[in-house]
């Protein structure tokens, strides 16, 4: 009969027995972290699939409104790249937070992050300011046109809802606020207070 080696002082240990040891809010937190980068990926990727089709549609009529604008350039995927990080940071280092708060601090994101780095890249291309504002402005109200905001902020509101929270919250005890330890403090000297008021009432 092969009887199975009992593991020796050297060996390297197996990769569930060294997950099995790991503290509990460590496994929390790695899960967190992998529902926070795939919330963001889902919301990122499919608002901009979904943008870049109907740009496309649009492009191919007969009498388009315009030639294909989105995801044109290398410059482009600067905003997916700064959203996908941002938003990932956002749902993990931010506290717990109600479904509608969190859509809306999202989508607020996503917005801000679209103006921004499309303004960022037309002052780089020598645009000045009020340019680059006005630019920047323009290719939002584009991503609305192609849907690519809507999607983004449906996404956003939906995902919100299957989302790990970050940690549970902690139930503070009466006995763990300012009050209540100061009058845990001062337990012991009126119980011996009142104990020697009685002993001498007797």
């Amino acid at each position: 009969m092969i009887q199975g080696r009992s593991p020796a002082a050297g060996d390297r240990p197996w990769r569930g027995d060294h997950e099995s040891h790991l503290p509990e809010s460590h496994v929390r937190q790695s899960h967190v972290g992998q529902c926070s980068l795939f919330y963001a990926l889902n919301v990122i990727v499919s608002s901009s699939l979904i943008g870049l089709v109907v740009d496309k549609v649009l492009a191919s009529l007969e009498e388009g409104p315009w030639d294909p604008l989105l995801y044109g350039e290398r410059s482009d995927l600067i905003f997916p790249a700064a959203c996908l990080i941002v938003l990932t940071a956002a749902r993990f280092f931010l506290p717990p937070a109600p479904r509608w708060k969190a859509a809306i601090v999202d989508s607020s994101l996503y917005l801000l992050l679209l103006l921004a780095c499309y303004g960022a890249v037309l002052m780089t291309d020598g645009s000045n300011v009020g340019e680059a504002i006005g630019g920047a402005f323009s290719v939002a109200l584009m991503a609305m046109y192609t849907l690519q905001l809507p999607a983004a902020w449906a996404l956003i509101a939906w995902a919100t809802g299957h989302l790990a929270p970050t940690g549970p919250r902690r139930e503070q005890s009466p006995a763990a606020s300012p009050a209540g330890r100061l009058l845990s403090r001062l337990h012991g000297p009126v119980g011996h207070l009142v104990e020697h008021f009685a002993v001498d009432r007797t």
